[in-house]
């Protein structure tokens, strides 16, 4: 099953060897002529020279000054510096500095090819993506990333007020075929989620590319967006794009891992999208006429219809352990499609797309047979259960401690020496049960004070307590009776 969501060359010279005079061996310049030999040429006859002429129809002695020949003196030195440049050892360049040149030019050039990079093709992750063959998170890898965003805090002293869902159906004027006004009426109310990310550059830092993609749906004329939770999953910002090819920053107000469902917000005042209708999924039956809307494939193809029916209103599927009730229909869904509503004949949204089975069975070589027509949507009765505690709270509290069981067999029941208990068969890294040092084999036989002969007897037990607090347990361990206390966590928080 899958989610639904794309050289630099250089010369060194040696600034002794220039205050010298002397001509450096890498310098690009063949005329012997060159700028420092002239200005040492000249420094050592910067001064006239002084001659004293006897005037010889006078008593005394004049002494007169009297310029040099400048280029007579030059072309006279320059010749001895020429002739003594034949003798003189040319320097060369060491070892050492021929590799840190040679590191210098290699870091250089892979600095630029990685910018270059990095610029011409982003990296896409998850969600859908855009342009090419599908890298969006698959039903069985479910949450796959971390969410990075940390949702809108809630007021202080206070929950946040719940807003209203105040769409309105759209206008059917015809009877015989209602889809298109049906479409007409939605389409300005579904939006297209675009995930950013950071993606690694290069060297020297990291840039924000577009992940992937996946689709939403505006509840309420405040603006609250609903989609789905692995949609914004590894993101670092997330922004929705409206039927008007805007692209509008949004915030997350709350996500739920467990039931895929994440919450968002936008400034609704300047744009005025109107909100879609929100049905009564108890109401659905098989066989109904259903359309979904959405980006398959990505936001090229935004506003995409497909159409199908109605195959199973509480079709119950696990998903990396989450169990939970779908509607099941048989409208083709894509990668992009997720987050997306599913409408009946009414134009009434009564599901929130989120799965479909990609591989039906197997074939007597083991290749994979592909499924077709196998969808799967989130009742929109559980989306807005979801949804109000998520906008009011911010987050689903669900008290769990960690850990898998199973009625124990009655061989190992004799091997702990039980006549009843629940096996441990995995235990959460960092859970609350792993933190209490129960070991997967262990056979718990008691827990708050109640007998555990079923796996709902232990459910009950903790779904009547809340996070935080502390739960007396017995079990045994290779017979012996061990005593723990288990302090109980949020299932949103484990793996």
């Amino acid at each position: 099953m899958e989610y639904f969501s794309g050289n630099n060359d250089f010369d060194e010279k040696n600034e002794d060897d220039l205050g010298n005079g002397e001509m450096h061996e890498n310098s690009e310049s063949t005329n012997p002529y060159g700028e420092s030999e002239i200005e040492n040429v000249r420094d050592t006859h910067s001064e006239p020279e002084l001659y004293g002429v006897r005037d010889t129809h006078g008593e005394s002695e004049r002494t007169e000054y009297r310029e040099p020949n400048r280029e007579q003196d030059f072309n006279r030195n320059f010749s001895e510096e020429e002739r003594n440049m034949e003798t003189r050892p040319k320097k060369r360049m060491s070892d050492a500095g021929c590799v840190v040149s040679l590191i210098v030019i290699v870091l250089v050039t892979v600095f630029s090819i990685s910018i270059l990079v990095g610029l011409l093709i982003p990296k896409r992750d998850s969600g859908s993506n855009q342009g090419g063959s599908p890298t969006v998170p698959f039903i069985s890898e479910s949450p796959r990333q971390e969410i990075l965003i940390t949702p809108v805090p809630v007021p202080e002293g206070g929950d946040r007020p719940m807003t209203e869902y105040d769409g309105s159906l759209p206008a059917i004027k015809d009877t015989a075929n209602p889809f298109p006004d049906i479409i007409e009426g939605v389409q300005g109310g579904v939006v297209s989620v675009c995930n950013y990310g950071a993606s690694q550059l290069g060297l020297f830092g990291n840039r924000e590319s577009l992940q992937g993609s996946g689709t939403g749906f505006v509840i309420s004329s405040d603006g609250y967006v609903v989609t789905n939770a692995h949609v914004i999953e590894g993101a670092s910002r997330v922004s929705i794009i409206l039927s008007g090819s805007q692209e509008v920053e949004v915030d997350v107000i709350g996500y739920d891992t467990s039931t895929d469902i994440a919450v968002l917000k936008f400034n609704n005042n300047k744009y005025n999208v109107e909100p879609l209708y929100l049905g009564d999924s108890s109401t659905v039956r098989v066989g109904e006429f259903v359309i979904t809307v959405g980006d398959p494939s990505g936001i090229e193809l935004a506003g995409t219809i497909t159409f199908g029916i109605i195959s199973a209103v509480d079709r119950s599927v696990n998903i990396d352990g989450r169990t939970n009730v779908y509607l099941q229909t048989d409208a083709a869904m894509n990668p992009g499609n997720s987050g997306g509503p599913l409408i009946n004949i009414k134009g009434e949204v009564i599901g929130l797309n989120s799965a479909k089975t990609v591989t039906a069975s197997y074939d007597e070589n083991g290749n994979a047979i592909s499924a077709e027509g196998l969808g799967f949507a989130i009742p929109i009765n559980t989306v807005k259960s979801i949804t109000e505690a998520l906008i009011t709270k911010g987050k689903i509290e669900r008290p769990g401690i960690g850990v898998t069981i199973a009625p124990a067999t009655e061989v190992e029941l004799q091997e702990a020496g039980l006549t009843y208990g629940l096996r441990v068969h995995d235990v959460v890294e960092n859970g609350p049960c792993d933190d209490a040092g129960i070991h997967i084999g262990d056979v718990i036989y008691m827990c708050g004070g109640v007998e555990l002969h079923e796996t709902s007897d232990l459910t009950a037990v903790i779904q009547a307590h809340s996070i935080g607090d502390r739960l007396q347990v017995k079990l045994s361990r290779d017979g012996v009776i061990v005593d723990a206390e288990i302090t109980i966590g949020d299932l949103n928080n484990m793996g």
